[in-house]
């Protein structure tokens, strides 16, 4: 039997636990309810002469709607574009008609009107791509026109989506109309204290001739009180939609407590039809308080900000409500906006659980938040990790993965809270069958020795195969840390492989050599057993160490895993197997660099396959590109955003090259068409124009930069390729926008650039923080981990912002910094206020919270004799006691399931997931437009099925329990059985 010495193999389960933690005109038709007095706020309309935001301007050329034209004795088909064509032009070339017959071309101004046509044709135009605007500009793309001359049907909705309409400075509701000429309006108020039960959501569009069935939460009518009702006028061209502003201020005339629910409806002219108008109703928050929370472990933080100025609201009253609407509890804001609620009355659970945070304002604003919405996704900016909950954490540990029936399962734990110091709290360590039936609890003080526990059970012979459970409880939280261990009939491991191969990237039809080495766990090669090898070829995810953070070849390109089964061989006297691997010309035409994984089997005298895997890079190309963009998930609308691009050899190393690069808006059409049925409906195509192009040419070390040019909102794709002769090329897809919306689902916000110190801070420190927002702006610095410890107002600059924080022993091992940035709103220039925010992790050093194990045993041990293992601890504090358990395991038995050391250094001071969630109001905001896995935890490595009928051999597995370190020493002392093979410690 030969031992290993010290951590060489660190799957002895060492653990040390003392750790150091100690306009249309409006006709009224009916008005109801009061239009002002001294118990509210008195809405005013915007004067008509007010200054409006200019209308957006078209950068591109572009088509931009069809038009039937049905003045004449026959019809025309118009198209009009985006800028004046040149009527000298002969257009005939670049239109097309579908069937073909002849037609006649005008042009006035913008638009290119198709003559000869008849009223019974249904037919396309093709507009070609290259087709001339009078300015020289082109058209992009090949665009399909149906031709159709009845009117499209009437139809009624909202302009935008979103619930929530800043009042101050407003000009009111905008209602999108066609082939409408007068809509009427119905406008009820729902109060605050039935808003708990209702679902403030977009409402429904419908079109003429459809029904719908309002209920639950969405129906209103049970709890609404009608305000006002009246008609307003939409007139505008036929088959155009038309954008009419509602005064909502002038119908309300006084804010009272609640939300709005808004009915706009087709008027007809009698006899017209007897099917149901167009119609469409939305909720609506009529407000300048916008609401932002911050739920954690603490409870719930709430800062209310003032939608027009961006600053923050003092003196906003905050009721916390239930699902059942009873008040919760009521806060009022400070001077920064804030208030909070405590975390007892937030973790209330079934209709005690908090469904609102209400909000309101001395000028009659009033504010929802619901707290049952999905929080704001920061994944773009990596707050993963483990979180915990409760503010308790559990490091739980076996001396093994894997047990036989009959035998002693050796469970320990530490308990701690999530900066990682000790707990001392009653609770039961919980032993669960397979079925999920408990097996045994065992229960405990929380007066053990440093905040732990060491627990032996013994399995029954008749114990149930299958996947075991030990648990962790806390008297007043629940459960705290959990492990799994197998229980099956199994015989150990008897021989140990190892796969090996050159880490040199392969190319295309080149060969690899595979060494495998096998020897028995007692110390004999393992000579003359038979060996078997599959590989798969896959895309590598992280290639070149030097570029992180670039997307190398085409992200619409998909390349599939080739499988390859290599041919069996056996290993020679030594031990030792050679299986050849060659791709062939597999990946000849993938842009992006590629791995090949392989998977190594060597078979026991008995039959069974120990295996081991084996990576390497495989580059097919001599060269790839990659792009990496400055807001790597997308930029803000009008943003320049810099562009770096990359030349990498197979190698991994950058050189210089000529690269052309291409930056593509990607847009989507929504066109209305009748089928066969006479029915309308909508098709949507997809149209790419170049918005810029250019050759770069990289650096020495393979990049090189160019800002793009200010986007407008939408899809934009980069392409790069190569100009130096290869066919490689790489595309990185993003979108340019203020955020995104979806029906009541989570808002992507705008995005905070931010960095932290390049080396973990010091408890008593301070960390500095640069923020880099899109634009200027208020912002909110909250630093938080499982819950928010820390918050600062600031004032943001876009050119970049310098902020430091205190560290302290809250933050654990790190803490995450988040930035929320808000702007002002105007109703000229930026008529919806904008926030963006970003996320940070910052690590604490802790090394002064580590401590330093060494272990002494002997090479060689006899069976049936004692052995003392020498532990040697340093680096701790010395005021405080040390423990230590050790457990020395046959490593056959180790190996069936890949058994690891525990490693609460990692648990506990490794990077935790953020476990506050942010929930706001302005991914909701209507005007204008706005634009969503369970940690699956596998045990793939451990057996299952039916048990053996025969199990030979003997488990060797010995463990020490809790031994306290005196003078940082300490001496184990193991009794070893009669055992011919290899432990480890």
């Amino acid at each position: 039997m030969r031992w290993l010495q010290g951590f060489v193999a660190l799957a002895l389960a060492l653990i040390v636990v003392g750790f150091a933690f100690g306009s249309g005109g409006m006709r009224q038709l009916a008005a109801i309810g009061s239009q002002g007095d001294a118990d509210g706020a008195t809405l005013q309309q915007r004067d008509k002469d007010a200054a409006r935001a200019a209308a957006e301007t078209v950068t591109d050329f572009r088509f931009i709607r069809y038009q039937a034209d049905l003045s004449g004795l026959s019809p025309r088909a118009c198209v009009a574009f985006s800028s004046a064509l040149n009527p000298s032009v002969d257009y005939s070339p670049f239109v097309l008609m579908n069937p073909r017959r002849a037609i006649a071309l005008g042009v006035s101004g913008d638009t290119l009107c198709v003559g000869g046509l008849s009223f019974a044709d249904t037919s396309t135009i093709t507009l070609l791509a290259g087709l001339p605007a009078a300015d020289g500009r082109t058209l992009a793309a090949n665009e399909d026109v149906p031709v159709e001359f009845s009117d499209r049907p009437p139809y009624v909705g909202f302009k935008g989506a979103g619930v929530i309409l800043p009042r101050l400075d407003a000009d009111g509701l905008a209602i999108e109309t066609v082939n409408v000429e007068t809509v009427k309006v119905q406008v009820r108020r729902v109060n605050d204290r039935a808003l708990v039960f209702k679902r403030i959501s977009e409402g429904e569009t419908l079109a003429a001739g459809d029904y719908s069935w309002r209920y639950g939460e969405d129906d209103p009518d049970d709890v609404a009180a009608p305000i006002w009702s009246g008609e307003m006028d939409t007139h505008g061209a036929t088959n155009a939609a038309v954008t009419t502003v509602f005064p909502l201020s002038k119908a309300l005339g006084k804010l009272e407590p609640g939300a709005y629910y808004i009915d706009v409806e087709q008027v007809r002219k009698a006899g017209v039809s007897d099917e149901s108008p167009a119609r469409a109703s939305r909720w609506i928050v009529f407000t300048d308080i916008a609401l932002t929370s911050y739920s954690g472990e603490q409870g719930l933080l709430v800062i209310a900000r003032s939608l027009q100025t961006a600053r923050p609201m003092r003196g906003v009253t905050l009721d916390l409500l239930a699902r059942n609407n009873e008040v919760l509890a009521r806060a009022v804001t400070d001077g920064d906006g804030r208030a909070s609620f405590a975390a007892p009355v937030v973790k209330g659970i079934g209709n005690l659980s908090p469904r609102l945070v209400v909000a309101t304002g001395s000028s009659g604003d009033f504010a929802a938040l619901d707290l049952e919405r999905a929080p704001l996704d920061l994944s773009k900016d990596d707050p993963s990790g483990r979180v915990v909950r409760d503010g308790a954490d559990s490091f739980i540990w076996l001396d093994r993965g894997i047990y036989r029936p009959g035998e002693t399962v050796n469970i320990s734990a530490l308990i701690r809270d999530s900066a990682g110091r000790s707990i001392e709290r009653a609770g039961a360590l919980i032993v669960t069958r397979p079925n999920g039936v408990e097996a045994e609890r065992i229960r405990f003080d929380g007066k053990s020795q440093a905040a732990s526990l060491s627990q032996s059970y013994e399995l029954p012979k008749s114990a149930q195969r299958g996947l075991w459970r030990a648990s962790v409880e806390l008297d007043g939280i629940g459960e705290v840390g959990s492990e799994d261990f197998s229980v099956e009939d199994f015989v150990p491991q008897r021989i140990a492989v190892e796969a090996k191969a050159d880490e040199a990237p392969l190319g295309l039809n080149e060969t690899r050599p595979i060494n495998a080495t096998s020897r028995f766990l007692y110390g004999s090669p393992g000579a003359g057993l038979p060996v078997e090898a599959e590989a798969r070829v896959t895309v590598d995810g992280a290639p070149f160490a030097a570029f992180e953070g670039f997307q190398f070849g085409r992200d619409d390109q998909n390349f599939y895993d080739e499988y390859i089964v290599l041919p069996p061989t056996a290993t020679d006297g030594a031990g030792i197997a050679v299986i050849g691997f060659s791709a062939g010309d597999i990946g000849r035409d993938a842009t992006a660099p590629l791995r090949v994984r392989s998977i190594v089997s060597v078979f026991e005298p008995g039959g069974r396959a120990v295996r081991e895997t084996v990576s390497f890079p495989y580059r097919p190309a001599s060269v790839y590109l990659g792009i990496k963009q400055q807001a790597q998930a997308g930029t803000s609308r009008n943003e320049i955003s810099t562009i770096t691009l990359a030349a990498v050899g197979a190698d991994g190393a950058g050189f210089e090259r000529d690269l052309r690069w291409r930056l593509l808006a990607i847009n989507y059409r929504y066109d209305w068409y009748r089928d066969e049925n006479g029915t309308w409906r909508w098709r949507s195509s997809r149209t790419v124009t170049e918005v810029a192009q250019g050759v770069v040419k990289t650096a020495a070390n393979g990049t090189a930069e160019f800002a793009s040019r200010p986007l407008e909102g939408g899809d934009y794709q980069i392409i790069v390729e190569d100009a130096g002769g290869t066919s490689q090329s790489a595309s990185l897809s993003f979108y340019a926008g203020w955020g995104g919306s979806i029906e009541d689902g989570v808002a992507a916000p705008d995005r905070v650039r931010i960095s932290g110190p390049k080396d973990p801070v010091q408890v008593g420190g301070r960390a500095e923080i640069n923020i880099v927002a899109p634009y200027d702006g208020e912002a909110d610095i909250v630093i938080a981990s499982d819950r928010v410890l820390f918050t600062q107002r600031v004032a943001a600059k876009a050119g970049g912002t310098r902020v430091t924080v205190p560290v302290t022993a809250e933050w654990g091992a790190g803490a995450y910094a988040m930035v929320s940035v808000y702007t002002p709103r105007n109703a000229l220039k930026q008529s919806k206020p904008r926030r963006a925010v970003g996320v940070v992790y910052l690590p604490v050093n802790t090394n002064n919270r580590t401590f330093k194990v060494e272990l002494a045993a002997p090479e060689v041990a006899r069976p049936q004799t004692e052995i003392n293992v020498e532990v040697k601890v340093s680096g701790g504090p010395s005021s405080e006691k040390v423990f230590v358990t050790l457990a020395a395991v046959d490593e056959g038995i180790l190996r069936l399931t890949k058994f690891k050391s525990p490693d609460p250094t990692a648990w506990y001071f490794g990077k935790k997931g953020l476990g506050v969630g942010v929930r706001d109001d302005y991914g909701r905001l209507l005007d204008p437009n706005l634009g969503a896995a369970a940690d699956i935890r596998s045990g793939g490595d451990m057996l299952g099925g039916e048990g053996l009928s025969v199990v030979p051999v003997k488990s060797v597995a010995l463990y020490s329990g809790i031994v306290e370190v005196k003078n940082s020493r300490a001496t184990v002392k193991l009794a070893l059985p009669d055992f011919n093979g290899e432990l480890r410690l």
